[in-house]
């Protein structure tokens, strides 16, 4: 990792209680890609942007709301959306 610190000396207690769904920065993020078979070694990052692609599905299709459902037709026609269970 490129910024290798004593992150024991700086660790601060989790408030399981209070954490909330709003978004928290923090003062690193990891980033790692899997290519060939395998993760990179990652980096630690200090910004909270992140690059996307223009061309990203979840932004034009919203595809990540259904990722794990699986569309079933009823008797009636309705289409049904249902997790899928392993």
């Amino acid at each position: 990792m490129k910024n290798e610190q004593n992150s024991e000396q700086n660790k601060q207690p989790i408030e399981w209680s209070k954490l909330g769904f709003e978004y928290t920065k923090t003062d690193y993020r990891f980033p790692a890609t899997w290519e060939d078979g395998k993760w990179s070694d990652g980096d630690l990052l200090t910004s909270e942007y992140i690059t996307l692609h223009e061309g990203s599905p979840s932004l034009h299709y919203a595809q990540q709301c259904f990722e794990g459902l699986k569309a079933q037709t009823a008797a009636d026609g309705r289409i049904l959306l249902e997790p899928r269970m392993p």
